[in-house]
């Protein structure tokens, strides 16, 4: 990523210059230029500041490059105030990805207060020009009611304008809605479709999702196929997705479709954990409460059960089944405490 963003300083280099229209516009570059390049140490923050300055006296795509390395923030300190003031100065001059981010900028509340209204107008501005990220936004907007009434069907109909861009979040979406039947109809063959168009892009959760479909058997010819749902559990599981990483772990545990394997699944468990996924973290405590390929240890047990128990985020029933082992492992040390002094 640093790379990119260098060569987009470099690309500035070359085309200010070029496309330089007054006095000004030019010092403040060539004053940019000598901090990124003849420094006696390089000063990306000082090189900003100048090309921020000649970015007032030049065209919409230098100002828009500009928002994007202040966005970022990979070669210097993220400044959304800055990043903001690039981007609208390039998108009142029509720049339909320096609109897009100004949408998302108010989206998100990045150097602005949050403005779901703002942020809609700015996308669909930038989703008249085709914007495909501006599409896909504008249907994230509507999926979940931000700053409007909630309409899957509206959701759906952005959705496909930017997957017809082949978007891989618009594709994901729309297989998600198909897989869990919001707006449309369930349909988990439909649901594949959209997952395997995603996938083939590297989109993890799509990856994930077409595992489970296979591990159940979902809309597929075979009823359940076990060493297809691992190959894309595993592809998801390389680019750390916690799911994927958890489900790995359950197949090695319960032996799903490979040899059982406790030290795998502990394995795959951790990966999850560390992550802060619920059910992994849950499935650890169980492995050292049972003494599953691990010496049983009730302190550990206890340890990972209350971590599971403080996750804000995850299913309450397996928040409850932390609880009562917690309760329970306290009973057995009690026990075994009395079963000490009596003797």
């Amino acid at each position: 990523m640093k790379n990119a963003i260098k060569y987009t300083l470099l690309f500035c280099f070359v085309t200010i210059p070029l496309i330089a229209s007054d006095l000004n516009g030019d010092y403040y570059f060539n004053r940019g230029h000598r901090w990124y390049k003849y420094g006696i140490k390089q000063n990306y923050q000082e090189s900003i500041k100048y090309f921020l300055l000649a970015a007032g006296q030049h065209p919409s795509e230098i100002q828009f490059f500009l928002g994007k390395i202040l966005l970022q923030g990979d070669i210097v300190k993220k400044d959304y105030n800055k990043a903001f003031k690039a981007f609208m100065l390039s998108a009142q001059q029509g720049h339909s990805d320096a609109q897009y981010y100004i949408g998302y900028m108010y989206l998100r509340g990045y150097g602005v207060e949050k403005d779901y209204k703002q942020a809609r107008e700015w996308c669909l501005l930038a989703a008249e020009q085709n914007n495909v990220l501006a599409q896909y936004n504008i249907g994230i907007m509507y999926y979940h009611g931000y700053g409007v009434e909630q309409d899957y069907s509206e959701a759906l109909k952005w959705f496909l304008l930017a997957a017809e861009q082949n978007n891989a979040l618009a594709q994901y979406r729309i297989g998600f809605m198909y897989y869990h039947g919001h707006g449309v109809e369930r349909d988990y063959s439909e649901a594949l479709k959209w997952f395997l168009l995603a996938a083939g892009q590297n989109h993890s959760n799509a990856q994930f999702y077409i595992g489970f479909i296979y591990m159940h058997g979902l809309g597929v010819p075979k009823d359940l196929d076990f060493d297809e749902a691992m190959k894309w559990f595993l592809l998801a599981a390389e680019q750390n997705n916690a799911l994927a990483q958890y489900r790995i772990g359950r197949m090695y545990l319960i032996g799903y479709g490979v040899e059982q394997d406790y030290h795998e699944a502990m394995k795959y468990f951790l990966l999850a954990a560390n992550k802060n996924d619920l059910e992994a973290t849950y499935n650890i405590g169980d492995m050292y409460y049972y003494g599953y390929g691990v010496p049983q240890d009730y302190d550990e047990a206890l340890r990972w059960f209350k971590i599971c128990h403080e996750i804000e985020n995850g299913d309450d029933q397996v928040k409850s089944l932390a609880g009562q082992k917690i309760d329970s492992i306290f009973k057995i040390k009690k026990e075994l405490n009395n079963l000490y002094f009596e003797n």
